[in-house]
């Protein structure tokens, strides 16, 4: 802030009534020779806004018998409030600063208490990975898919509405060939709109030990995409795409209560390894992670996961403690009890008070009418052979063995399309638990 000769005469006027009223006040001190020695305003600034008149008293010629706890206690601070009829505060600077409040500040706009997403969807920004945060004064927070995420959450905050915008966003505007996804739902029920999506890279995983096997998959991903940076000498997902002919997509694995999977699981197994690994190494290849909870433990959670999460999103929380988890400071336990109502944090490091979107049923209701109206539109070549192959050649039967041996693929490709295939009603269970297709489907 610089010197501005504004209005001079009242800012004279005001430093002068500050100084008399803390003589009434008996800081200052009467000099044998019958002078006075007052506090003393080494320097006055007046903000660009014009809103505040800085008044920083010289501690080091205070008066004799005069404590800079004196100066700044509050009562002082009243019987300075009501002699300027402006407010006053004490900067918390090193020395005593006292502001003057000239103007009042306008009041912050109101965000709205329900906002739907198909309203920030029809600002989309354009481009690859675009998602909308939540919704400002100004409008919707655009956020690009380019790190981690750690969002937390008491019962009830709007956590579960987030993840499921935020997905329902970016499946809406990105292709299967551009964005993957793998989602964690130990619930079953939270994220189960998007069984059978096409952009699902395996089925919903709902124990900890499908979790488990779904992060080794990644980790292993990773393993994959390092070998083929290296023969490209690409130092990212984006270079990588630009000099291959083979364009690999961005993947986003979205693990709710990853705090129960991780203690249920354990500190030292393979789960939590991977989850580390994959915070640690994941960004750089395309492997990106929202991590979602509602009972934040820094022992879970930990400095080495934490500094690799750029965005941090907390809904109200019960605890000064799990916001400080989360956000790296306090303050979400203090947000009102507004169900969408979020304090973030993002890759420029600004926090933000945000109102997050609401998903309609009619919008969840259109995800489940696409999979039951086309169903076969989701599968992928290799899932329509398997069962084309079944029909024709095992009475509608898929036992892995044969149908393994007679596609050609992998276990883990037959496991993965027979949960999907199971999620999306095109197989069932028949006598002793046997696999059948579903009758009256043509592959």
């Amino acid at each position: 802030m610089q010197p501005l000769p504004i209005d001079r005469q009242k800012i004279d006027a005001l430093s002068r009534r500050i100084i008399d009223a803390l003589d009434r006040l008996g800081y200052s001190y009467r000099r044998k020779d019958g002078g006075t020695q007052q506090v003393v305003i080494r320097r006055r600034l007046v903000t660009a806004s014009g809103a505040f008149l800085l008044l920083e008293v010289d501690t080091q010629r205070l008066p004799r018998g005069v404590r800079a706890d004196q100066l700044t206690h509050s009562r002082t601070l009243h019987h300075l409030t009501a002699v300027l009829h402006h407010p006053v505060r004490v900067l918390n600077t090193t020395g005593i600063t006292y502001a003057v409040v000239l103007e009042r500040p306008p009041a912050p706009a109101k965000l709205p208490l329900r906002i739907e997403l198909a309203q920030a969807l029809t600002a989309y920004p354009g481009g690859s990975c675009a998602f909308p945060v939540g919704e400002s004064a100004e409008g919707a927070v655009w956020e690009r898919l380019r790190g981690h995420y750690l969002v937390g959450g008491e019962t009830g905050s709007g956590k579960t509405s987030w993840l499921l915008s935020t997905i329902l966003a970016l499946t809406l505007t990105n292709d299967p060939q551009d964005l993957r996804l793998v989602l964690v739902d130990p619930k079953g029920v939270d994220l189960l709109p998007f069984a059978g999506q096409p952009h699902l890279l395996q089925p919903i995983a709902t124990s900890v030990e499908e979790a488990g096997a779904a992060l080794a998959d990644l980790v292993g991903e990773i393993e994959r995409r390092r070998r083929a940076f290296t023969r490209c000498l690409a130092r990212d997902l984006e270079s990588y795409n630009q000099r291959s002919e083979e364009k690999l997509p961005r993947v986003l694995a979205v693990i709710d209560e990853v705090t129960d999977l991780a203690l249920t699981a354990g500190l030292k197994s393979p789960f939590y390894r991977n989850l580390t690994r994959l915070a640690s190494l994941g960004r750089a290849f395309g492997l990106h992670l929202i991590l979602a909870t509602q009972n934040p433990k820094a022992e879970v959670l930990s400095t080495l996961i934490r500094g690799n999460l750029a965005g941090r999103i907390a809904f109200r929380v019960t605890t000064p403690t799990h916001s400080r988890v989360i956000l790296g400071l306090s303050g979400a336990e203090k947000l009102g009890r507004v169900p969408g109502r979020m304090l973030a944090r993002l890759g420029d490091g600004r926090l933000r008070e945000l109102q997050g979107y609401w998903v309609g049923e009619e919008a969840l209701a259109g995800l489940r009418r696409e999979l039951a109206e086309d169903p076969l539109a989701l599968l992928s070549g290799a899932e329509k052979a398997m069962l084309r192959y079944a029909q024709e050649h095992l009475d509608g039967r898929f036992p892995e063995k044969d149908i393994r041996e007679g596609v050609g693929v992998s276990r883990k490709v037959y496991r993965q399309a027979r949960g999907k295939l199971e999620q999306a009603g095109l197989l069932v269970r028949g006598e002793n638990n046997a696999l059948l297709v579903s009758e009256g489907m043509i592959f």
